[in-house]
């Protein structure tokens, strides 16, 4: 987990990791309705379904567990991020207990057709990270801010500015 995480600030940190695990999912989903359609029987089917839940698992892992927490300290600014991740955290939590009620119900009801519910969730979800989030790796965090409308704040030293404006020069001496 502390490897691809580290590697994120090299990349496109929002949207590879995003189309990653929507395509091993879908790939998931295919072999999973395959593999029911053949009534289980075929061995190959299902290690597939295994390898796309390990790889999708990859993806979402480092994509959600570790990006929410980079995203939202990089656009909120420093007097809104610990409200900002206190309700990234309710909402996530909320989600985990409405999905630990609701998934087991819909699993049974329509089987493996639940999975395409999902892909379509994940689809729309893809298509609002693509198009409404702005990239920020790469960005110092005062650059993030004008992106998101807002002034950088100015990056100079008040007591020096004010020291240059009464001299022309500073001369430090050290006492031994």
């Amino acid at each position: 987990m502390c490897v691809p995480c580290s590697l994120l600030e090299k990349e496109n940190h929002v949207h590879y990791l995003y189309i990653g695990y929507d395509v091993s999912y879908v790939i998931w989903t295919i072999l999973s309705a395959i593999n029911q359609q053949r009534d289980f029987k075929d061995k190959s089917l299902a290690n597939g379904v295994l390898t796309m839940i390990f790889f999708y698992y990859l993806f979402y892992d480092v994509g959600l567990n570790g990006l929410p927490y980079l995203y939202l300290t990089e656009i909120l600014p420093y007097s809104h991020r610990a409200k900002g991740i206190n309700l990234m955290q309710f909402v996530m939590f909320a989600a985990l207990i409405y999905n630990g009620y609701v998934n087991p119900i819909a699993m049974d009801a329509i089987e493996w057709k639940y999975y395409i519910v999902y892909c379509c969730i994940l689809a729309v979800e893809l298509l609002i990270v693509v198009f409404t989030f702005p990239e920020t790796s790469g960005y110092t965090l005062e650059e993030v801010a004008q992106v998101f409308g807002d002034q950088a704040p100015e990056l100079t030293n008040r007591h020096l500015d004010t020291v240059a404006a009464h001299k022309h020069s500073l001369e430090h001496v050290e006492e031994v």
